[in-house]
């Protein structure tokens, strides 16, 4: 699907398919690079994840894990 230039990928929904007790911010983020990988950061768009983001950790967390997604060098 990422070869196909009018399809973006939405990065929401990473917290709950972890392990909702163990989960650790560098393998969430390892499935967002990987996105942006194929996709290119310029066909990724943000979802909130809520409130299904509560089941594995809460709001707090998941925004915790796009502030460090927002801290990523995507140039590299």
């Amino acid at each position: 699907m990422a070869k196909l230039p009018n399809v973006v990928c939405k990065i929401s929904g990473l917290l709950i398919d972890a392990d909702w007790e163990r989960w650790t911010l560098e393998e969430v983020l390892w499935f967002a690079r990987m996105a942006a990988k194929a996709f290119g950061v310029s066909r990724i768009m943000f979802g909130s994840d809520w409130p299904v983001c509560e089941a594995a950790g809460g709001y707090g967390k998941w925004r915790e894990v796009v502030a460090a997604l927002t801290r990523e060098n995507w140039s590299g």
